[in-house]
């Protein structure tokens, strides 16, 4: 007997479609209030016997004082070097024994102190998380070694071409407004900021009533509600401070800035512009629209730059969500002779997306790829965790992440050409190129007005 196998032809050169989506539904979670007017949210994650909290103050670096930038991320990293109950080296210790990890640390947004733990420990791991966020004593000998720590980080990153381009187009985006500024401050003001000074940011912004602790792991929702209540419900928590003033001006033309490192053969680009606030009602639709154009490994810009003319190995754009207006940024880094070609290329992209209606297989691609992306990236308790903080430092819906598939499949054709037009800017572009400002100037002045800087004298706080 013979045993004849067919094999069916396959054509390789188009991707397979993708399957129907499976049912879903973001993880149970309950919110409450404390007495004392901290928030909470828990949920319950029953297949791993771990838990984490996540402590959020609203002491993020956009209260930093004018002159004091870096002030609150080095507030955020100095909590867990003395508490009232413990040394530096005992809270190390008591970390360590619980068999997690502790971390401290401040974006633009917020400030936290994230530690995780065996849901055995749970009571001692409340305890120990409440003695760092509500008794830091900010000894001046640990202010000291993290302000010359600090110092070293910055003086490294002059030399670093990606974080001299980043700086750059912080300040070139937006000027003398909040957001042009670094969270990690400059030698200047970071040379000057003292003990003082830290612990009245504290006092004034960590241990407020804006506060949030997030709690998730394997523990019933009543035990996590009483540890915590138990250890962080006694503290007494200041009164919760405005936001200052994050509005910023757009440019009304595009502007070319070099920062100038001879010699150097290759170019790191940013290009961007004012955009949105995490909180604008159009923030989940204008990710379809960036992942199209540069937010996926398949987007139009990496395509053009990367796949049709070699320009470089990877670019990427994003909408950055903040509180204000976060930046839209083009990045990428390529050789020095194209950087004027990249430039032309990446903004070529950008007004096709302007001008014409998306491909419906391209759009159904880039949704199918955000919906994918967004259920493989609630796999862990830490993901979870984070899932939830973006609900309570932006005051997002407690059902935003129930219906963000269906927000995603909703977003059509016109919506994509609509996102575009009003939330694109071409002719507004910050370009900020870090290379030989002797090649990339005759390659970069047909955008706009140069202005060239040396990263040793001119850089940005």
């Amino acid at each position: 007997m013979t045993l004849t196998i067919t094999r069916r032809a396959v054509d390789r050169s188009v991707p397979p479609l993708p399957g129907p989506a499976r049912p879903f539904s973001f993880p149970a979670f309950e919110r409450f209030q404390l007495a004392n007017g901290l928030q909470v949210f828990l949920a319950r994650v029953a297949r791993v016997p771990l838990v984490r909290l996540d402590l959020y103050a609203p002491a993020g670096a956009q209260h930093d004082p004018r002159g004091k930038e870096g002030l609150a991320t080095l507030t955020a990293s100095l909590m867990d070097e003395g508490s009232r109950h413990r040394s530096a080296t005992e809270i190390a210790s008591a970390a360590e024994q619980l068999g997690g990890r502790l971390s401290t640390g401040a974006g633009w947004n917020s400030a936290y102190v994230s530690s995780s733990m065996l849901a055995k420990d749970l009571a001692v791991g409340t305890e120990l998380m409440a003695d760092i966020a509500f008794g830091p004593t900010f000894p001046e000998s640990e202010v000291e070694r993290l302000r010359q720590e600090r110092l070293a980080d910055l003086l490294q990153l002059r030399n670093d071409p990606a974080s001299l381009a980043g700086k750059f187009l912080a300040r070139a985006i937006y000027e003398d407004s909040i957001y042009g500024g670094s969270v990690y401050g400059g030698e200047k003001s970071i040379s000057q900021l003292t003990r003082g000074e830290i612990r009245g940011f504290y006092d004034g912004h960590f241990a407020s009533r804006g506060s949030t602790l997030i709690g998730i792991g394997n523990p019933s929702p009543d035990l996590l509600r009483s540890a915590i209540e138990s250890s962080l419900g006694k503290a007494t928590l200041s009164p919760a401070q405005p936001l200052p003033d994050l509005r910023a001006t757009p440019h009304q033309a595009t502007r070319v800035h070099i920062v100038d490192k001879p010699g150097a053969a290759q170019t790191e680009l940013r290009m961007g512009h004012v955009a949105v606030s995490r909180t604008h009602p159009d923030y989940t639709a204008l990710q379809v629209l960036n992942a199209l154009l540069g937010g996926k490994f398949t987007s139009r810009i990496n395509l053009n730059l990367r796949e049709r003319n070699g320009f470089t190995y990877g670019a990427h754009s994003s909408f950055s969500g903040r509180l204000g207006p976060g930046p839209f940024v083009v990045s990428t880094a390529v050789a020095t002779d194209v950087a004027g070609a990249a430039v032309r290329e990446t903004i070529g992209e950008i007004r096709r997306v302007q001008e014409d209606l998306v491909e419906e297989p391209e759009l159904v691609d880039t949704k199918s790829y955000l919906q994918g992306i967004f259920v493989q990236q609630l796999q862990t308790i830490d993901d979870i965790a984070f899932r939830l903080a973006t609900l309570a430092i932006y005051g997002l819906p407690d059902d935003y992440f129930d219906t963000y598939l269906e927000d995603i499949e909703s977003v059509d054709r016109e919506t994509v050409l609509r996102l575009a037009q009003e939330f694109l800017h071409p002719d507004q572009l910050a370009i900020v190129a870090v290379g030989p400002a002797k090649t990339l100037q005759p390659q970069l002045e047909s955008f706009g007005p140069v202005s060239v800087w040396d990263p040793q004298t001119d850089l940005p706080v």
